[in-house]
């Protein structure tokens, strides 16, 4: 089932390095002849030129990943039972690995979730008993020849981590100083998580893959995320779930992630530069959509701070007019003059107001009579006939009130509603003359709401004032209490200073609102010009990365054979790493492979075909590791557990010094898939004689 490595002939070509004029002419020529009157050949130059085009792939090998060795301590305590110790080691061999209970909730899991703990620093997955029992661990691993070790402890002062080079089995507080200074010593999760990031995103080349996500406020601005190592490491494990995803769990603000990681797995050409236009587009297409929404926003926080600002000053000006009437009343100033005053300008806001609300009413009254006129009008046009349109509901002759069949008689056949008698349909010219008079009195209600609208923004406005008038009134007729001391000046001036402060930060945030926004270029030109570049540059990807997706399928195939995946036919992949299953020449959709087993097999042999891709020269960048929790759990055929473990074996047998596959099954078929030394039974037996992993 393991192929032989390409010959010469079969391995990547070198390809010419893009010359950024050519790229630029091309793009510039997808243009219509129209558009490059606007799109000049010095606009496209400007975005081509902010990429990378030398840089066709990564360059640097991504190293091999082997975990040889994991030890953990703790104390176990299960539930109604004595309380145990815990002092699990066990090294791991390159190639298959295969930790074997016969039997479920035994601890297999928790193995292989503490390495992915050790790995990352993320322990979310842990059953909070198995998160509680297990106090240190300490993970050696190598990338290619370089030995590490990370020793993680929970103290009374939270978790602490170590990276350190070489192979340490002391306590994490006994690791030398020196060497302290070739790795790291970090204090909680967080920190431990950003330092096992920075280790193996370095390690890995991933800093350069990354994605636009739209800021959560939701008003067009975005922000540059990178991919960080924990995401990464979801593609070198298959969980035990039912497997509804093909490389990572989809994140709902992410939608490019998944290929993402198919690019760098793959080692695609023009990886870096594809992404880059599309993490700028997609910035552009988030900030286009969100321009409307932003200025109907910016308006209405305008309005109301605006509306603040009025109130703040009124206050203000409430504080100033009490202050001058006390110095009046000291300095032997007119009081009722002042009072006389402030009530007559009461008086005269409230008379405004009274004047404005009538005429809002009277207007009120003039639109209702408007539309109404037009629906009769319109209505008469409806009827066809020389009806007065006049709206009888009493006989004028004998009281009695019109019953609703002849209404309803009138409007089917007209008949008057009052004779019965026929009436004879209208003539044309008089129907255009019934809709021009409606089509009036419509203009005419429009116009009223227009005046409508604006008199209920100065009544708005009128409603401050007559409130402002009616505070310096109340304040003018209250007799003067306490006069003017050191303590009242203290407080009027600290209030009317806290006044003060929030009109200038309102003054700020509306100087900030109306200033015009500086795009640099007309960012709706740019996006289309992304769109052309891209176009050509997927082209040359397609052509670069050809011998990299042949050799992809050729791998997959025997894998995909040997697993009797039957859905699949095949692995197809674009340039900016979607990858698709294939059934026969026709894609089809991971998820909508229905049998679980075949899902399973399907995702394994992708899976094992990356890393064989990432073990020759000049094609895959997989570091050639692997966690599977509970191998075979989803299957139901026997015939399907022995061929995974036929699959598995061949891998150990054909790549077992380059790749490394740890995987815990309860499915006796997995002893086949490695050899005896590498398959791991369980570590103690409990008094119940049921055996667990630790």
């Amino acid at each position: 089932m393991a192929k032989k490595p390409p010959d010469k002939s079969e391995l990547p070509t070198a390809h010419p390095p893009l010359n950024a004029d050519d790229i630029t002419d091309r793009a510039h020529a997808k243009f219509s002849a129209r558009a490059r009157e606007d799109i000049s050949r010095d606009d496209v130059r400007t975005v081509v030129a902010s990429l990378d085009l030398g840089k066709l792939r990564p360059a640097r090998r991504v190293p091999r990943l082997v975990v040889r060795r994991l030890r953990f301590t703790g104390t176990k305590k299960p539930t109604g039972q004595k309380p145990s110790a815990i002092n699990y080691d066990q090294k791991f061999g390159t190639g298959v690995n295969v930790i074997l209970i016969e039997d479920n909730l035994v601890g297999k899991s928790s193995v292989l979730k503490t390495i992915k703990f050790a790995l990352t620093g993320d322990d979310e997955e842990y059953d909070s008993d198995v998160r509680e029992w297990i106090s240190e661990i300490w993970l050696q691993f190598t990338l290619d020849e370089r030995e590490y070790t990370i020793l993680l402890a929970r103290r009374e002062d939270g978790l602490h981590g170590v990276l350190v080079p070489g192979k340490k089995e002391c306590r994490i507080e006994d690791v030398p100083a020196t060497e302290l200074s070739l790795g790291f010593y970090n204090k909680g999760s967080e920190e431990i998580q950003s330092g096992l990031k920075e280790f193996f995103v370095h390690e890995f080349c991933l800093a350069s893959l990354g994605w636009n996500m739209a800021h959560r406020s939701g008003d067009g601005r975005s922000s540059e995320c990178w991919a960080s190592w924990r995401t990464f490491f979801q593609a070198l494990r298959i969980p035990d779930d039912n497997h509804t995803y093909l490389l990572c769990r989809p994140d709902p603000g992410v939608a490019n992630q998944e290929q993402l990681l198919f690019s760098a797995f793959l080692g695609l050409h023009l990886m870096e530069p594809l992404n880059r236009l599309s993490m700028e587009a997609s910035s552009i297409r988030k900030s286009t959509s969100a321009k409307a929404d932003d200025a109907e926003k910016i308006a209405q926080r305008r309005t109301e701070l605006t509306r603040q600002r009025r109130g703040l000053q009124t206050e203000i000006d409430t504080l100033d007019a009490d202050l001058q009437r006390r110095l009046a009343v000291l300095l032997g100033g007119d009081l009722s003059r002042q009072i006389v005053e402030a009530e007559t300008a009461f008086a005269a806001r409230e008379a405004d107001q009274r004047l404005l609300q009538e005429q809002l009413q009277n207007l009120t009254t003039q639109i209702r009579q408007q539309r109404a006129n037009a629906r009769r009008l319109r209505e008469q046009i409806a009827l066809s006939c020389e009806l007065s349109g006049i709206e009888v509901r009493l006989c004028p002759h004998c009281t009695q009130g019109i019953e609703q069949t002849a209404v309803e008689r009138e409007q089917k056949v007209h008949k008057c509603r009052l004779c019965s008698k026929q009436v004879p349909q209208a003539p044309e010219d008089e129907a255009e003359i019934l809709e021009a008079a409606a089509v009036q009195c419509e203009e005419k209600a429009n116009a009223l709401q227009a005046t409508y609208e604006e008199v209920s923004r100065h009544i708005a406005d009128v409603r401050l004032l007559v409130a402002a008038a009616r505070q310096l009134a109340e304040t003018a007729r209250k007799p003067p209490t306490g006069g003017i001391t050191a303590d009242t000046l203290r407080q009027e001036n600290e209030r009317r200073g806290s006044l003060n402060r929030q009109i200038g930060a309102i003054d700020q945030e509306l100087s900030t609102l109306n200033r015009p926004s500086e795009t640099g270029g007309d960012p709706e030109t740019r996006a289309r010009i992304i769109d052309k570049v891209q176009e050509i540059l997927k082209g040359e990807a397609d052509q670069r990365n050809a011998a990299i997706q042949r050799r992809l399928n050729e791998l997959a195939q025997p894998i995909i054979s040997a697993l009797r995946a039957n859905e699949i036919g095949g692995v197809t992949c674009s340039p900016m790493g979607v990858v698709r299953l294939t059934k026969g020449d026709k894609p089809i959709a991971f998820s909508k492979i229905m049998n679980p087993g075949e899902r399973f097999r399907a995702k394994l042999a992708l899976f094992l075909a990356m890393m064989q891709l990432g073990c020759e020269v000049g094609f895959g960048r997989h570091p050639g590791f692997l966690l599977i929790d509970q191998l075979g759990g989803p299957e139901m055929v026997p015939a399907d557990l022995k061929a995974s473990a036929f699959a598995l074996k061949q891998i150990d047998e054909g790549f077992g010094d380059k790749v490394q596959i740890i995987c815990c099954t309860a499915r006796p078929e997995f002893r086949e898939a490695t050899i005896k030394a590498k398959v791991y039974g369980p570590a103690v037996k409990g008094t119940a004689g049921k055996e667990y992993a630790f």
